[in-house]
């Protein structure tokens, strides 16, 4: 109830309607910032869009929708600016070609450091012992239209693809699915937050999928304005130190990226390293710039 109530302060102090910063009612250079129906998640990349636009000395507000739409919907929409121009995804070719991306992984590449969530009846299934020949043969499983989808199929594996809420069900149920890979970053968030309804779900112990992979902002091609002042506020924040401050404090729930890494343990972890064949020339010349490697 506790976490309930604070994460609803949080986002009516963020965006409760709407966030409007240095704005003159008067001014018609307000960048208007479109965004899905908020979610507690949200509340990092909200902080991080802000975190631009003030150093941009941008004029803006933010709007969120008040009903949820799926992600393939929001990319269409940020397609064409009508409902959201603001959003995040992959750093793959599909949306860098449609969108423009703000080249900046928001988590520091943890997105592509996967450990897995199974039935607490599975573990003997993975230990520092299973081969990737093993494990390719058991059954994991992705969200509708998520990129790691594309990535596991590419490199062999045996992918089930399903609405992600139904994941959580299914491997509950010990129905259909051995493991669940999820971004360390995200992972404990999901725990927390599913544990009580889904209580035979646990945190395989012992491997680690990695392949590179960023998260970023994406804008609309119609609003690129928007684009532009993002990319300057990137800029000036990388320089001033206050993006790496921010990146100290929490990036998804109760979680920093120190504490989450903690929990994960991954230096303890036997490491399958894949190829992602989806990332642009532009990406991956950034990877040894901004990209993270905890296991160092």
């Amino acid at each position: 109830m506790v976490r309930i109530i604070s994460y609803s302060l949080i986002f009516f102090i963020l965006s409760s309607s709407i966030i409007f910063a240095q704005l003159d009612s008067t001014s018609k250079n307000i960048l208007n910032i479109k965004l899905v129906k908020f979610k507690p998640r949200d509340i990092y990349k909200i902080k991080l869009i802000k975190l631009f636009l003030n150093k941009a000395d941008a004029k803006y507000r933010i709007s969120h929708l008040n009903f949820q739409i799926t992600k393939p919907r929001e990319f269409e929409e940020i397609k064409t600016g009508r409902l959201v121009n603001v959003g995040t995804f992959t750093s793959t070719k599909k949306y860098e070609k449609a969108l423009i991306p703000i080249r900046y992984p928001i988590y520091r590449g943890l997105i592509g450091y996967r450990i897995f969530i199974i039935n607490k009846s599975k573990q003997n299934l993975f230990n520092k012992h299973t081969s990737i020949q093993k494990l390719k043969k058991l059954v994991s499983a992705q969200g509708l239209s998520w990129s790691d989808y594309d990535i596991l199929k590419y490199n062999g594996f045996n992918v089930y693809q399903v609405c992600y809420r139904n994941i959580f069900r299914m491997l509950n149920l010990n129905h259909g699915i051995d493991f669940f890979p999820r971004g360390v970053y995200e992972i404990f968030f999901e725990m927390d937050r599913y544990a009580k309804q889904f209580q035979n779900l646990i945190i395989e112990k012992h491997l680690l999928i990695h392949y590179p992979l960023g998260m970023y902002l994406y804008v609309s091609p119609k609003t690129p304005e928007i684009a532009k002042a993002l990319n300057r506020g990137l800029n000036l924040s990388l320089q001033d130190g206050s993006l790496a401050k921010l990146l100290q404090g929490k990036i998804i729930g109760d979680y920093t990226i120190k504490e989450v890494l903690q929990k994960a343990k991954l230096k303890n972890r036997k490491i399958f390293n894949l190829t992602n064949p989806f990332l642009t020339k532009e990406t991956k010349q950034l990877l040894s710039t901004y990209w993270i490697n905890p296991l160092k």
